[in-house]
C-alpha cells in the first residue's frame, strides 16, 4: 500500500476558487453566446403570434368600417331620394296653386266686363 500523502484543506480550497474565478466568467460567456439565438428565436415566434393576433384584430375593425362606411352610403343615397321627393312635391304644390290662381284670375276676368 502506497503512503497517504496529507491532505491541506486551505491550499486545495483556494485552488479551487482560483479556477472557479476563471471558468465561471468563461462559462457564462459561452453559455451566453450559446443561449442567446434560442432567446432570440423565442422573442421572434412570441412576437409573431403577437403581430398575427394584431392584424387578425385590424382586419375585423377594417370590415367593421367597411360595413359603416356602406351604411352610411346606403343612408346618404335614401336622404337623397327623400331630398328629391320632397322636391318634386313642392313644385307640384306650386305648379296646383299657381294653375288655381291662373283660373280664379281667369273666371273672375270673365265676369267682369272688359272696359
Amino acid at each position: 500500500m502506497p503512503p497517504v500523502l496529507p491532505i491541506n484543506i486551505t491550499e486545495l480550497v483556494a485552488v479551487v476558487l482560483g479556477c472557479l474565478m476563471v471558468l465561471i466568467p468563461v462559462a457564462g460567456l459561452t453559455a451566453r453566446f450559446a443561449v442567446k439565438p434560442i432567446v432570440e428565436a423565442l422573442g421572434r415566434a412570441r412576437e409573431s403570434t403577437t403581430t398575427n393576433e394584431a392584424v387578425a384584430l385590424l382586419e375585423r375593425r377594417t370590415a367593421l368600417l367597411e360595413q359603416e362606411v356602406q351604411s352610411l352610403a346606403s343612408t346618404r343615397e335614401q336622404l337623397e331620394r327623400l331630398v328629391d321627393e320632397v322636391e318634386f312635391q313642392r313644385q307640384l304644390q306650386v305648379k296646383s296653386s299657381d294653375s288655381s290662381n291662373v283660373q280664379s284670375s281667369a273666371r273672375r276676368g270673365a265676369g267682369t266686363p272688359s272696359s
